[in-house]
């Protein structure tokens, strides 16, 4: 892959004359209309648009919950990829709450956005449990991330986690993995984990209420119609993050964990041409973090999952 037949692969699906833009914040139409034209004036389109292509068979494994592909490199690397969906950002409902002790009743679990704030928290300890025990202690994995994107038009967020394990400890790493994630659903969270987690996300806030574009985000997010949400959730954020406390991560973030459906993606490049079947059985320490299949495509070893990050 290079970047010329990239380019050329997104310009073919891409019709600049169906794109859509949205512009939220202060601006004077013409002006903007103006900056915009500047800005994108040089994309072409290459004049033929690819039509819609049929997705492709992929072989999958005997069991239903590992997809597994093989392609051919030079090197022996492997990629895994964890991939699920929980709720969004504004999802939290009265229903919710009932997870709380009754002294739950305090204003800021009514904030539609207490829920999305708990699981932001929780998976900032999730990567820093991943990274001390996947990585620095275990040494099963190059690499291990843990990602929580929200979706600014759709009601629920995607959960990945990524990891490059060793070629030869494939599924002793995603064994490690599984288990690290039933412990944190089972609350086994320390005071430590909870403050090692939530002050650095305080002083991001802290540094984001001074950027122009952070406020814009913010507020294309508040003003999409398709969620149902209270612009109120965008108000003292950095005082909203510092009132959590680790009981309500472990109420509502392991709470919306527990029953998440997720599958399991690896892929692995060796020195031939084909698919090859080598997980028979797939892990099954995730305990009551069920594994199912989902419809899935992957371009070369490229596992990727786009969203962003914003913390409100």
């Amino acid at each position: 892959i290079n970047f010329d037949d990239l380019q050329q692969t997104i310009m073919r699906a891409l019709d600049p004359a169906k794109m859509e833009v949205i512009l939220v914040g202060d601006f004077d139409p013409k002006e903007a209309e103006m900056h915009f034209a500047s800005y994108f004036g040089a994309m072409r389109g290459v004049g033929v648009v690819d039509p819609p292509r049929a997705i492709p068979d992929v072989r999958l494994t005997s069991n239903e919950d590992v997809t597994k592909l093989s392609v051919y490199d030079q090197e022996n690397r492997a990629v895994v990829g964890f991939t699920g969906h929980l709720r969004g950002r504004w999802s939290m409902t009265d229903l919710d709450l009932q997870a709380f002790p009754g002294s739950y009743t305090t204003p800021k679990h009514a904030d539609k956005a207490f829920g999305s704030r708990c699981l932001t928290v929780l998976s900032e300890i999730i990567n820093n449990r991943l990274y001390k025990e996947i990585r620095e202690e275990q040494k099963l994995t190059y690499w291990v991330s843990f990602g929580l994107s929200y979706l600014d038009t759709h009601d629920f967020s995607i959960v990945t986690i990524r990891m490059s394990p060793l070629a030869d400890r494939v599924e002793e790493a995603i064994g490690a993995v599984t288990l690290t994630l039933r412990n944190i659903v089972e609350g086994e969270i320390t005071e430590e984990e909870f403050n090692q987690a939530v002050s650095p996300m305080i002083a991001q806030c802290e540094s984001n209420l001074k950027l122009n574009s952070y406020w814009v985000s913010l507020l294309s997010n508040v003003t999409s119609s398709n969620c149902v949400k209270d612009a109120s959730c965008i108000v003292k954020i950095r005082e909203a993050y510092s009132s959590l406390t680790l009981e309500d991560v472990k109420a509502y973030g392991c709470g919306q964990l527990r029953g998440m459906p997720m599958q399991v993606t690896l892929g692995e490049t060796r020195s031939y041409r084909n698919l090859q079947d080598i997980l028979p059985d797939a892990p099954s320490v995730l305990g009551d973090l069920p594994l199912r299949t989902l419809p899935i495509i992957a371009t070369g070893l490229a596992l990727a999952i786009a969203g962003t990050s914003m913390l409100v």
